[in-house]
């Protein structure tokens, strides 16, 4: 997905993401350029993967809608 110049929504809701994928899907949107709409809701990522995700969104410049719960 890293160089991904098509997918403009991912659904990731109710995919049992933890923590490392939390840290896996931070790095990946960091560098992704393509990436409008994702939603994350209904996972296991807690307060410590959430700010592990966070900030590979510092750098992001492009996704418009998040989705998280």
């Amino acid at each position: 997905m890293k160089v991904n110049t098509a997918l403009t929504t991912v659904n990731l809701s109710y995919n049992g993401l933890s923590d490392d994928g939390a840290a896996a899907l931070g790095r990946y949107v960091r560098v992704n350029s393509t990436i409008r709409h994702l939603n994350v809701t209904n996972n296991r990522i807690s307060a410590t993967g959430a700010r592990v995700f966070a900030n590979g969104l510092k750098k992001n410049e492009c996704l418009e809608i998040l989705r998280v719960r």
